[in-house]
C-alpha cells in the first residue's frame, strides 16, 4: 500500500479462504489487478501492483497512487480481470483516459488528504456485461448515505505479485473518521490499494469506498482507511451516478 513502511503483519489477518482462480467467483469478477508499465528502450518494465473495480462497463475505480499519482500515461496502465494460471484472462485492457481529483497531493498520506487518493481509469472499449458484470457504486455515495457507523462491509483484493489470488474479508466493521474517509478494522496487505470496500443491499454488491492506506499511527482505532469518491469528481470523470435507493412504499 501507500505506506510501505507500515505494512501489516499478514500472518494474523484472518483472511477468508483464498479465492483462486479469481474468475471462479462470479460475483467478484469485477475486481481486477492494476499494473503500471514504465517504457524502457526495447520494451517496458512492470511497476508495482494494485487492485481496482469495474464500476461501469468502461470505468475502473482504484487509488490515485496506483496510477503514478495520475502522472502515468493511461496506455501504460493495464487492468486485468480473471487472470489465471491455465489460460488467458477474462479481459485485459490498457487505459484510454485517467482521472484523479484536482486536490490530490502525491506523497501526502495524512488522514486529511486521503479522500483525494482515488482515480478512475476509462477503458478504450466496454467490457461485455455477459462476461463481467460491473459492481456499481453504493447509493448515497459521498454524502454520508449508506456508510453507517458500525455497519458490516466486505473487502477483497489481490496481493501484490499474485494476480490470480483474490483474498479478503467477508465482514469488516467501519466508522466515519473524516467526511470522505472511513476506517475499517480489516487489515490489508501490499497490493490491496485500490480494492473496493463493499456493502451488499437488496440489489447486490455495491462499492462504498476505495482502500487507500494502512492506518497505524493515525490515532483513530482503525486498521485501514478507505476514501469515498466525491460526486463532483465522479461527474467530472463521467462516472455513472450511484443509483438512488427505492422510495419507501406507503401502505394503502
Amino acid at each position: 500500500l501507500a505506506q510501505e513502511a507500515a505494512r501489516a503483519d499478514t500472518a494474523s489477518q484472518n483472511f477468508v479462504a483464498d479465492i483462486a482462480p479469481a474468475f471462479t467467483a462470479r460475483r467478484l469478477q469485477a475486481i481486477g489487478y492494476v499494473t503500471n508499465y514504465r517504457p524502457q528502450p526495447g520494451g517496458s518494465t512492470q511497476i508495482g501492483g494494485c487492485s481496482g473495480t469495474l464500476i461501469a462497463p468502461d470505468l475502473v475505480l482504484t487509488a490515485a497512487h496506483c496510477t503514478g499519482h495520475g502522472r502515468r500515461a493511461p496506455e501504460d496502465i493495464f487492468v486485468t480481470f480473471g487472470w489465471n494460471d491455465s489460460g488467458p484472462p477474462l479481459w485485459r485492457s490498457p487505459g484510454a483516459a485517467l482521472f484523479v481529483p484536482e486536490g490530490h497531493q502525491p506523497g501526502n498520506y495524512n488522514i486529511d488528504a486521503l479522500h483525494n487518493d482515488i482515480a478512475l481509469i476509462r477503458l478504450p472499449r466496454p467490457v461485455p456485461a455477459d462476461l463481467i458484470a460491473p459492481i456499481p457504486l453504493l447509493p448515497g455515495l459521498g454524502d454520508g448515505g449508506g456508510n453507517g457507523e458500525g455497519a458490516a462491509f466486505s473487502l477483497y483484493g489481490f496481493p501484490r505479485g499474485a494476480p490470480t489470488l483474490l483474498r479478503g474479508h467477508e465482514t469488516c466493521r467501519v466508522g466515519q473518521v473524516r467526511p470522505a474517509v472511513i476506517g475499517t478494522d480489516c487489515l490489508v496487505q501490499s497490493g490491496f490499494s485500490g480494492s473496493p470496500l463493499l456493502r451488499e443491499d437488496s440489489a447486490g454488491l455495491r462499492v462504498a469506498a476505495v482502500i487507500v492506506a494502512h492506518a497505524p499511527g493515525q490515532q483513530t482505532g482503525a486498521a485501514t482507511f478507505a476514501a469515498i469518491p466525491s460526486p463532483a469528481f465522479l461527474r467530472r470523470a463521467g462516472a455513472p451516478s450511484a443509483p438512488e435507493p427505492p422510495a419507501p412504499q406507503t401502505p394503502e
